[in-house]
């Protein structure tokens, strides 16, 4: 299984013109301004004898060519994660980073560059103390229906590595564009070899770094990291407060009214299942009776998120009210992972906005389709609300409340003998 590579404000550096939200989770790259550049960068560094999966969303912006784009590199640089971003536009503002391998998300044409938006991975390295970039594969691979990514929306980037085969793989929101196989003699003719991968990094120790720059034009341009085990869902047996009173989620079904924090009756627009073992990030989370408002205990996948409002949203987050992931709330005792290896099924509820309704009468969110969430769907179940939601695959529904980044969860984690309860 590929190691996912999560990212959070204590595992990372940002330099040159990048910043760090840590309420929003948003990492900045540059602002809509000319002449910026940044970088954000792993602080730690991985082995690519291992498998690995990259997952984050990216904002290119809402200028159309109002800026070079972003990328995407692995590198085994000298200075480590202690990198800074060349100035202007040139190589995206990677100029100063050294043997890495860098996948360009191209939005600005120079040159003889194709018209539309693409990608194309390129290598740098100071072979003989000399800086040289080049780029290894010619064809430049459109965005799906060579698609205008500077749309003012996020979007859902996938980067795998797979260590047997040697092979990058890039997806750009669920679709996969195209792959590099670092096979001996690049015996599959794609412009990748084995000794191409080792000349350029010099070893198997990588960094991850994201980078973007504007040059003379302007965009801002961010990302936003997530983890693909971001299901949000209720178990089954979970009791939904309907105008009829309260009924286990797994006999609701479409057209079905529940009642919403507001009181305000919503149709279900589409539900659906999933099970899987309850083992590692996908073990549910437990809360006792009266943790969180709830009246029997509730149990929740790890990534549902929980609705507080009032003196802790305050205190924290200095928020009126948002939704906390509910790993944050766990202590260990009223408040536990339910790792026992079980099979368990989730059940996903969406209406037709994101809304906070009242299970097990505890205020929690309901199914949020944004890239990252329809990605751990079923492909069938991702089709079906897809077809329900065309508008998906341009934008995502509007959040009910301010999400609470993951790195901030655990700050609501309650004292042992104690709920959160307003």
């Amino acid at each position: 299984m590929a190691r996912t590579v999560d990212w959070d404000n204590s595992t990372t550096v940002t330099t040159g013109d990048a910043s760090y939200d840590p309420v929003t989770g948003v990492y900045t790259l540059t602002p809509d301004q000319q002449w910026q550049a940044g970088l954000v960068s792993s602080t730690s560094a991985y082995s690519i004898n291992y498998d690995f999966s990259f997952v984050y969303e990216a904002y290119y912006g809402a200028n159309d060519a109002g800026a070079d784009g972003i990328t995407w590199m692995f590198h085994n640089d000298p200075d480590g994660n202690v990198i800074t971003p060349s100035t202007g536009g040139e190589y995206f503002g990677t100029g100063h980073v050294e043997n890495a391998w860098v996948l360009e998300y191209d939005t600005y044409q120079n040159g003889t560059e194709a018209a539309y938006d693409h990608i194309q991975l390129r290598a740098q390295s100071d072979a003989g103390g000399t800086f040289s970039s080049s780029y290894m594969s010619t064809p430049e691979i459109a965005f799906p229906s060579t698609m205008n990514i500077e749309d003012g929306a996020w979007h859902l980037n996938e980067i795998t590595w797979t260590a047997a085969t040697k092979t990058l793989t890039v997806a750009f929101d669920g679709v996969t564009l195209g792959s590099a196989v670092f096979d001996p003699g690049d015996a599959n003719g794609d412009g990748f070899s084995e000794d191409d991968l080792t000349t350029v990094l010099g070893g198997d120790r990588v960094f991850f770094a994201v980078g973007a720059a504007t040059g003379g034009a302007s965009n801002e341009q961010a990302i936003r990291t997530m983890q693909m085990e971001g299901t949000i869902c209720f178990t089954r047996g979970t009791r939904i407060l309907t105008p009829e009173g309260d009924v286990p989620v797994h006999r609701l079904k479409v057209g079905d009214l529940v009642t919403t924090l507001e009181g305000a009756a919503r149709p279900i627009r589409w539900i659906g299942c999933t099970e899987v073992e309850a083992r590692g990030r996908l073990a549910p989370v437990r809360f006792a009776p009266g943790i969180v408002g709830n009246r029997r205990p509730l149990v929740v996948s790890p990534q549902h998120r929980i609705y507080v409002a009032g003196w802790q949203a305050q205190l924290f987050l200095g928020l009126d009210h948002c939704l906390v992931p509910a790993h944050g709330f766990v202590n260990g005792r009223s408040v536990r992972r339910v790792d026992d290896g079980r099979r368990v099924q989730y059940w996903h509820v969406m209406l037709d906005t994101h809304e906070v309704i009242l299970a097990e009468g505890a205020p929690t969110e309901t199914l949020l389709p944004g890239p990252v969430a329809l990605s751990t769907l079923a492909p069938p179940h991702r089709k079906e609300i897809l077809t329900l939601f065309p508008d998906l695959a341009r934008g995502t529904f509007a959040s009910a409340a301010p999400c609470v980044p993951a790195n901030l969860a655990h700050a609501f984690a309650p004292p042992a003998r104690r709920a959160w309860a307003s």
